[in-house]
């Protein structure tokens, strides 16, 4: 099913499309069997993971053709770390602090070498202020749980893509965007656990799904 959409939006959305493509799987030279000439994919899926929200959409040039979008994003990662630092350290720590650990040490799948930081915050069982130094690994079980849902979101999109397209979507993968796509590692963990080609773009803060296709 394809959603009509006002100019701009279309033009945005043909935009993104034509960047999904980018990430077309290269096909060895030397292989005999291949076409010489291949057609782009008709459509692409990009999977957008902004502040409130993440939203998995299957677009093609003339627009939307399927779009999920769920209540988890980068506010809610934020929260997994607030509560997990109250629960396991009784430390209490603002919204801010949150994200600049997300970003200072947050990963979505194991690190080649982990990171630690050093944060403050204040000890709810005396109410001083506490130091804590903490580490990717435990931050990043914190964050498991939200991360496991927009996985699902993404597996319920490929599994209600038109059969016609799943060549389309295998041979061009996924391209990720908004600001949860800067996450460490959450390409590889979409790419294990979809078996898709995952590709960050270019400028995931600012190329976003257009809030009219929700």
């Amino acid at each position: 099913m394809k959603f009509t959409q006002p100019p701009d939006v279309a033009a945005r959305l043909a935009i993104l499309h034509r960047k999904a493509q980018q990430i077309r799987v290269k096909l060895p030279e030397d292989n005999q069997n291949v076409p010489a000439s291949r057609s782009a994919p008709a459509a692409s899926m990009v999977v957008d993971i902004g502040r409130c929200w993440n939203q998995v959409a299957i677009i093609s040039e003339d627009g939307v053709l399927f779009s999920r979008s769920m209540r988890v994003g980068g506010k809610h990662l934020d929260e997994d770390i607030i509560v997990h630092l109250k629960r396991t350290h009784h430390l209490l720590i603002e919204k801010q602090t949150a994200e600049q650990i997300k970003i200072g040490i947050g990963s979505a799948f194991p690190l080649e070498q982990e990171l630690t930081m050093e944060i403050k915050g204040r000890d709810l069982s005396g109410g001083q202020p506490k130091t804590l130094t903490i580490g990717s690994e435990e931050i990043r079980g914190a964050l498991k749980e939200n991360l496991s849902h927009i996985l699902l979101s993404i597996r319920i999109s490929l599994e209600r893509c038109p059969p016609e397209l799943a060549a389309d979507l295998m041979d061009c993968g996924i391209m990720m965007t908004g600001g949860g796509a800067l996450l460490r590692g959450i390409d590889r963990l979409v790419a294990e656990d979809t078996q898709r080609l995952v590709h960050i773009a270019d400028n995931p803060k600012t190329l976003k799904l257009p809030r009219e296709t929700l």
